[in-house]
């Protein structure tokens, strides 16, 4: 197991190096030096150097506003085989450890903090997961939860149309909310940038739809994002690239991955390939399967990922999120794939609550069949879309604007509200862990 990348040894606080184009199935972006099978495995300590050395230290200085998270990648993403592209960087190698200074799953790595190591500790982990093949475990990230065992966030999704739709509006909101609960960090459900995603790496839309949006300071947290279908609409792999994170240091994407914050695991699944539709009735729009084709063999592998990973989560708390709904009264209703393929998986292993985007707007839905619970929120700009079409599960709650959602956690008790897009609280939701008490009688409902 690698850990991704200003990792410092554990005895003697020195950082740990390993130069791409020497390591094996790694090779610099431009394509100068692939490696082969025969090229240096092995990591090497790094002589002490001072942070203003490292690769990326001209970077912004926004990154030091973010708390930074452990992250550990499955050494299968890096193991001899397909090739998996990272960066060239010169004269600086890029930085790689393991709290054993090789590539074993022994020990456990720590993280140093600051401004320079949080600006690339995106920017590594995206490239080494951009093109790795499928491997037995999600790359997964270590957030700390506050000092009391507590956490808090924001959850946003469908927001990307440069302020216009309410969007500067819903961000100002979140500002003030993510102000009064000092949240940990933000979730975007997805659909980040519309219509069609981005253009490439160098899109203005990126700044004009993100940076330039979010600017409060309690929002200059962790973003931890899924892709949408709009998103695969564009450049995919763009939003995945360590440029973003470069440009800033916020934007953590990934298709599929885990993020521990102690009390709560949080399953983020890219759900845009099951869509059937996306595949073979795309119409006008052009979907980038780069990385996903064959689509079969992709969501095979991702369930399985999912429910191993899933099985060793000892959280108090397990939450999935995706873009796409699984139950839904709006527009887009419930999609058919994820119950037939994803539900079986979340029911089996006892996930509480399932997040997301895709319908704008903010609804709870209570599983007749399950103790799972669904909550999209997705009204980040545009929305009113105006239809309300009810399924088989109970709704809770529905409103067809625009808004967001906060979700705080300590190891008993969950809390949600909704908020539209003047701050006002619109509904609030509490239950009590399934692991660690009882489920209060038909939850517990407060509607303000």
């Amino acid at each position: 197991m690698l850990v991704l990348p200003f990792a410092v040894d554990g005895t003697k606080g020195e950082p740990c190096h390993v130069d791409c184009r020497r390591h094996p199935g790694l090779a610099p972006l431009d394509g100068t030096a692939t490696a082969g099978a025969g090229a240096c495995s092995s990591l090497h300590p790094a002589r002490q150097r001072s942070q203003d050395t490292y690769p990326g230290s001209d970077l912004p200085s926004r990154a030091s506003h973010c708390p930074l998270p452990r992250l550990y990648i499955p050494a299968a993403a890096v193991e001899p085989g397909p090739v998996v592209r990272c960066p060239a960087v010169s004269p600086s190698p890029f930085l790689l450890a393991s709290s054993g200074g090789g590539t074993g799953t022994g020990g456990t790595p720590t993280m140093a903090r600051g401004g320079s190591a949080a600006v690339a500790v995106g920017a590594l982990l995206a490239m080494l997961l951009l093109c790795a093949p499928a491997a037995a475990e999600l790359p997964r990230l270590e957030h700390p939860a506050k000092n009391d065992g507590s956490l808090s966030l924001l959850v946003v999704g469908d927001w990307g149309r440069k302020g216009s739709y309410n969007q500067s509006r819903v961000a100002d909101q979140m500002g003030k909310v993510g102000d009064r609960l000092n949240i940990d960090f933000v979730i975007s459900t997805g659909d980040n940038f519309y219509e069609d995603g981005l253009t490439g790496t160098d899109d203005q839309a990126f700044e004009q739809s993100f940076t330039d949006i979010y600017t409060a300071k309690s929002l200059q947290r962790p973003w931890y994002l899924v892709l949408g279908n709009h998103d695969y609409r564009g450049d995919a792999l763009a939003q995945l690239s360590p440029v973003l994170h470069k440009i800033d240091s916020r934007f953590i994407c990934m298709r599929s991955f885990i993020v521990n914050a102690e009390i709560v695991d949080f399953f983020f699944v890219d759900t845009t390939p099951f869509q059937l539709k996306y595949w073979t009735h795309p119409k006008d729009d052009h979907y980038d399967w780069r990385g996903v084709a064959p689509r079969e063999k992709y969501i095979d592998n991702l369930l399985k990922d999912l429910d191993e990973a899933m099985k060793k989560s000892t959280a108090a708390w397990k939450i999935a999120v995706g873009h796409h709904t699984m139950r839904s009264v709006s527009d887009h209703g419930d999609t058919q794939e994820l119950l037939q393929l994803l539900l079986p998986v979340l029911q089996d292993n006892g996930v509480d609550f399932y997040i997301n985007g895709h319908d704008h707007c903010l609804e709870h839905i209570s599983s007749r069949d399950s103790p799972i619970q669904y909550f999209t929120s997705g009204g980040g700009s545009k929305a009113w879309r105006g239809v309300f079409e009810p399924n088989e599960d109970k709704l809770e709650f529905f409103y067809d604007g625009q808004g967001f959602m906060s979700l705080q956690l300590d190891h008993n008790k969950a809390e949600f509200i909704f908020y539209d897009v003047n701050g006002n609280v619109l509904y609030q939701y509490t239950r009590t862990s399934l692991r660690t008490g009882h489920l209060q009688p038909s939850g517990y409902v407060s509607e303000k």
